[in-house]
């Protein structure tokens, strides 16, 4: 979408999701993702930091976002951060990786399913 539209970095969230034919948009901001290691320290400690909400497409601009309530004005925080871990190569750099996501995709998705707050969030070892 983005090479066949010149101006699509100036569209609306509600553009977009109209253009791929969404009722609804979940908005992630990225404001932050780190993943430290250095060869000298294999050590790497993986943090995000973003904003989410939730956008109606067919709404009108002032009643399109549709979650979290306004008052929450840059959108829902989630932040997550992993102990440091030692990494010898690239393939414990993946896996370290791709149990990261898992941690952060489930906490992007808890607002959205029944979750029992009592229960301790999921961490992969």
């Amino acid at each position: 979408m983005r090479q066949g539209n010149p101006d699509y970095g100036r569209w609306s969230i509600q553009k977009i999701g109209r253009k791929l034919g969404a009722q609804q948009v979940l908005y992630i901001r990225l404001d932050d993702l780190e993943f430290q290691m250095s060869s000298d320290q294999p050590i790497t400690e993986p943090r995000v930091r973003l904003h989410m909400k939730v956008i109606g497409v067919t709404e009108s601009p002032e009643t399109a976002r549709q979650w979290p309530p306004r008052k929450e004005r840059e959108g829902r925080l989630v932040e997550h951060t992993r102990h440091a871990r030692e990494v010898s190569d690239s393939v414990g750099l993946d896996s370290e990786v791709t149990k990261f996501a898992r941690e952060v995709a489930f906490r992007i998705a808890m607002p959205f399913y029944d979750v029992d707050l009592e229960e301790p969030i999921p961490q992969e070892h």
